[in-house]
């Protein structure tokens, strides 16, 4: 979604029009502030999906954010009435163009249409979108629009300009999948004919100070669950101290990092958020010095500087709640913290009770504790939140997601006949049991296909298109090693499923997958011994032997141990790359 915002406003800014432009994350409310402010083109980028009410009959529904990481699922007749909301009675209509930039976002096009706007671009009912068709498709469409074409000739050209996408897997049919609402209106006009030439000017509301390092979203994988409980608690009035416990290499810094991101671009905390990392602080006085840095550091960065940065009425057994304090709503991370491990009963009582006044003296302040064992702070509501070992799926994601070099099907057995016919042998018997009529199916296999390209498969064929969904929706629910698709069809009466094994599914039943012990951390560190060292990589099977060898239980001696092997390979490599780059 943000490549397609930028692909949006950098069409925008190459018009060289007068423009006032703004971008947020939608909830309903943030939806009817823009309406009420007057916005004239909205552009909505985000998730549709469609089910079957209890009459039969296909509905769909847009995925808002409910304000709390969790979605609201808005009805077509909810936010047909949003829409329409305090518009009687306007000559002008709620809006000139509305963009719907979401799967199975058709009934929502036909809601704005309905509402009175003229001009509405949607993508058609039961159909999913490429992502790049839908960043390439607007892109392209609002560049001609906002050049002063009509909207019917700025809709043909991000059609074509998508057609013609080398990139895009069958790009004509992703094309064909965006339509212009209504049907039968008037698209011939020109929006934007008496823009003055200028700059585009950007009104979103501008981020608060933060310090925080860079997280990659992309590289996150799993903890959906504890994510949402996080950012929910953050989000929420009720708990003042949320603590993250979990053994080393659970991933807590990630989780932290992810939850931290995802209320920093919301702007849940006016007030900045600060992250510390503790590992090391043994006194009170030198967590003290760390946030006093921290401030500073979200402070120059977000042009601030000058503030106050240095701590006024604490002392060595206090945290600088001065500093704190007169920031408003803030959310301060304790990342990596741990009580020194010499700690008597009287300096952890020290501890908690500097933690306890930091949150008494600041009651705007949060605090996010990061770290290994739990905390009680007495009169403070808080959420413990406790990380277990990933399950190997997640750990095969990451692992696979990670890998310095592609892991391959044929390296997992993924295509060998034998494989498939057990795991369709396993899923016809389950099948069976529930009574599921299954029709007659076949196994196909390219010879010449080795790339991988065109997996085993095993493929069912069936009447129409409503039945190919019901039978793949049927064998996904299903715990098995196959993955289920439902191509396009090849003509008007032939509709399929495919089934074949999964690259992922497999691997997280491999050996080496196991002996990571659901460490995202032992993972990141595994996947770097795949890489070549001295002109050759080592295959899956050796990483696992060598895993197996080190004979170690604990995670965290897995983590250190596996840091002492990558460090011994990487002394080595770079050595030999530079006499290659020397003799090139």
């Amino acid at each position: 979604m943000k490549a397609e915002r930028d692909a949006v406003f950098s069409a925008l800014k190459s018009s060289g029009k007068q423009a006032h432009a703004t971008s947020d994350f939608c909830t309903t409310r943030r939806l009817r502030d823009v309406l009420t402010a007057g916005c004239r083109i909205l552009h909505c980028s985000g998730h549709g999906f469609s089910y079957l009410d209890q009459s039969g009959r296909q509905q769909s529904r847009l995925a808002f954010e409910d304000g709390e990481g969790g979605t609201h699922a808005l009805e077509v007749s909810n936010l047909l009435a949003l829409i329409w909301a305090g518009a009687e009675g306007d000559e002008r209509p709620p809006l000139d163009l509305a963009f719907v930039s979401a799967c199975h976002g058709g009934p929502y096009g036909e809601a704005f249409a309905a509402a009175g706007v003229p001009h509405v671009v949607a993508v058609r009912r039961q159909e999913q979108l490429q992502d790049k068709a839908a960043c390439l498709f607007a892109e392209q469409f609002y560049h001609a629009l906002f050049m002063g074409r009509s909207v019917k000739q700025a809709f043909t050209i991000g059609k074509q300009a998508v057609a013609n996408q080398p990139h895009i897997v069958r790009p004509g049919e992703e094309a064909h999948k965006f339509m212009l609402l209504p049907v039968d209106g008037d698209h011939s006009e020109v929006l934007l004919r008496n823009l003055p030439p200028g700059q585009l000017k950007w009104v979103s509301p501008p981020r608060c100070a933060h310090n925080l390092p860079a997280f990659r979203p992309l590289q996150f994988i799993g903890r959906q669950v504890e994510w949402q409980r996080l950012v929910a608690a953050a989000c929420g009035s009720q708990k003042r101290l949320l603590h993250l416990i979990g053994e080393a290499g659970t991933g807590k810094t990630s989780l932290t990092l992810a939850a931290a991101h995802y209320v920093l671009e919301r702007g849940t905390f006016a007030g900045g958020i600060l992250y510390v990392s503790a590992a090391g602080a043994t006194s009170i006085a030198a967590l003290s010095r760390l946030i006093v840095a921290a401030v500073a550091e979200a402070n120059r960065g977000s042009g601030r500087a000058g503030e106050e940065d240095e701590p006024t009425g604490s002392s060595n057994d206090e945290l600088p709640f001065a500093l704190l304090r007169h920031r408003g709503a803030c959310l301060l991370i304790i990342d990596e913290w741990t009580m020194p491990c010499d700690s008597t009963v009287l300096s952890s009582a020290l501890w908690v009770r500097a933690l306890g006044s930091l949150l008494e003296r600041a009651p705007d302040l949060r605090v996010l504790l990061s770290g290994t064992h739990s905390l009680a702070l007495p009169g403070v509501a808080r959420l413990e939140l406790g990380l277990m070992a990933m399950p190997d799926g997640d750990v095969a994601r990451l692992f696979k997601e990670l890998s310095p070099r592609a892991i391959t099907r044929s390296e997992l057995g993924c295509d060998e006949p034998a494989a498939l016919k057990a795991e369709i042998v396993s899923l016809l018997r389950r099948l069976g049991r529930t009574g599921s009529p299954l029709e007659r199916f076949t196994v196909l296999h390219d010879a010449g296909a080795t790339d991988g390209s065109l997996p085993l498969r095993v493929q069912w064929a069936v009447q129409d298109a409503e039945a190919a969904a019901a039978l793949r929706s049927e064998l996904s629910s299903e715990k098995s090693l196959l993955h289920f698709e439902q191509p396009p069809p090849e003509t008007s009466d032939r509709h399929l499923v495919w089934g074949y094994l999964s690259l992922t599914k497999v691997l997280a039943k491999h050996p080496v997958i196991a002996a990571l012990r659901g460490s995202p951390k032992a993972t990141a560190l595994a996947v770097g011994l795949l890489a070549p060292s001295l002109g050759s990589g080592r295959s899956l099977a050796d990483l696992a032997g060598l895993l197996s060898a080190l004979v170690i239980d604990d995670p965290a001696g897995l983590i250190d141990e596996l840091g002492r092997v990558s460090s011994r390979e990487q002394f080595d490599r770079p050595r030999v790359h530079a006499r290659e780059w020397l003799c090139v």
